[in-house]
């Protein structure tokens, strides 16, 4: 039998290999969609505002995309959204049939711990619900009530992980604001916090959601206060509650809480695992803008005090690479100061 040449052999073996490819990786968006289950999983326990966002784009994305999938909600709370960020980036199919909504403190994360198992700029970015800011809610019957005070008396501030915003966002201010927060960890959602309030646990929750403050009606109602704002401007909604930017000492540190603060840009955000097919990464986020610009989807986030601030995944997948890229003196710095030894 005649032998193939070494040119020939390797032509065959491309063609093998091609004809290996999935079936699944070769389908057009319609036909893989349709009939199928989707995933999204989110990065928090049932209750809170993250909660809120992806059961609702779990609700409307599936009219707006191809082949009318079925989409199913699952939360998968742990370590302030990193779970997620984890399941996504090194164990989900990446097929477009998973996709997930968590905290914008995945980011901080792994800028301070370069070992984390997952590289955010490498997700493909579907796109942003809204912008997130955090709020520092202080309850009515704390001993202190304004961030003057908090540098004098010890409050105890509740959080969820070391990882998450809250925590974070605590130790900073201790650390480049002079306050006296003793940082309590653990805690799985806003919802959580809200309850050690009121049993008296804690003073403040570290990290929470206007929504959730709102539907509580606890501000109107002048059960909690509002100590600071974790985003890059005030909001609007609280004129007077001041950034943690502004509450830090000297440039170098507003540097380090822009850094922290940033995240808020990221906000609720939807993004998929590494290495989905480039149409049918296409096809979620067109269907995510269709629902961001529905006005029956944005009647009932008004319900449920849920703010529609939409980015296009193309932009935000930009914004996500300019923050992993931040300077190394600055990235350094806040390594000190939110990584193992600055807690």
């Amino acid at each position: 039998m005649a032998r193939l040449s070494t040119g020939k052999r390797s032509l065959l073996a491309a063609a093998l290999a091609l004809s290996t490819v999935p079936a699944a990786l070769a389908q057009d968006p319609e036909s893989f969609f349709k009939g199928r289950t989707l995933q999204l999983v989110i990065g928090s326990a049932e209750g809170g505002g993250f909660d809120s966002a992806g059961r609702l784009a779990a609700k409307y994305m599936r009219r707006h995309l191809p082949g009318n999938p079925t989409i199913v909600a699952q939360n998968m709370p742990g370590a302030s959204g990193i779970r997620v960020a984890d399941y996504l980036h090194n164990v989900a199919a990446r097929d477009g049939s998973t996709f997930g909504i968590t905290q914008p403190s995945v980011f901080l994360n792994k800028l301070i711990d370069p070992a984390a198992t997952y590289r955010p700029q490498d997700f493909v970015w579907i796109g942003r619900m809204a912008s997130f800011r955090g709020w520092g809610a202080v309850w009515h019957a704390a001993p202190a009530r304004t961030i003057a005070d908090a540098r004098q008396i010890e409050l105890v501030l509740g959080a969820t992980g070391a990882t998450g915003l809250g925590a974070i966002a605590g130790t900073a201010l201790n650390q480049l604001s002079g306050t006296r927060f003793k940082v309590v960890r653990g805690y799985k959602a806003s919802a959580d916090l809200g309850i050690a309030m009121e049993r008296g646990e804690i003073h403040v929750a570290g990290s929470t959601s206007w929504e959730y403050l709102e539907g509580r009606g606890w501000i109107a109602g002048k059960q909690a206060g509002l100590l600071y704002t974790i985003g890059l401007s005030r909001s609007p909604k609280a004129p007077d509650t001041p950034t943690i930017v502004e509450l830090a000492n000297g440039e170098r540190d507003r540097n380090v809480m822009k850094v922290i603060a940033s995240t808020s840009e990221i906000g609720r955000a939807l993004f998929a695992p590494p290495g989905v097919p480039a149409e049918r990464a296409r096809a979620l986020r067109r269907a995510l803008d269709a629902v961001l610009a529905s006005e029956e989807f944005k009647a009932e986030a008004l319900q449920q005090s849920f703010e529609v601030e939409p980015l296009a995944g193309e932009p935000l997948q930009a914004m996500v690479a300019e923050l992993m890229a931040m300077p190394e003196d600055v990235v350094t710095l806040a390594r000190s100061i939110m990584g193992p030894a600055g807690r």
